[in-house]
């Protein structure tokens, strides 16, 4: 119905994806490491039920995230 799609990208590429959407990745058959970092982000009203996972996994700090200024990123 709504097909498959290979992502590729060049070494440094970013893709963003909805964190319940179907996804496999084949092994690194590369010399060079693969860095792949998860970054989860949820509603305050979605807290885990179950907490017996690692602190890594599921942290337990549920404060909102707050806003920073536009340039926070930019140095001088």
């Amino acid at each position: 119905e709504g097909g498959i799609e290979a992502l590729t990208g060049s070494a440094g590429s970013v893709m963003f994806m909805h964190c319940n959407l179907l996804h496999a990745s084949a092994g690194n058959v590369t010399p060079w490491p693969r860095t792949i970092v998860y970054i989860n982000a949820n509603s305050v009203n979605n807290q885990p039920t179950n907490l017996r996972r690692a602190e890594y996994h599921c942290n337990r700090d549920f404060s909102p995230l707050q806003p920073l200024q536009d340039d926070c990123l930019i140095h001088p």
